[in-house]
């Protein structure tokens, strides 16, 4: 089924709210994405915030 799509190489792909990576990361739901390089992005509402914040 769609919700346990396995493939050749013996990954599994997971729901959208619980979707791991090759790499081991895990993606966590909208509310609370983290992006790799281990910053945490902000909620839609409250990204204004970083506009006058110079990003790295």
């Amino acid at each position: 089924t769609h919700e346990e799509e396995r493939f050749s190489d013996g990954q599994e792909r997971f729901t959208h709210e619980d979707e791991r990576f090759s790499d081991g990361q895990e993606r966590f739901p909208r509310g609370e994405e983290r992006i790799t390089d281990g910053q945490e992005r902000i909620p839609r509402a409250g990204r204004t915030t970083f506009k006058s914040e110079p990003l790295k």
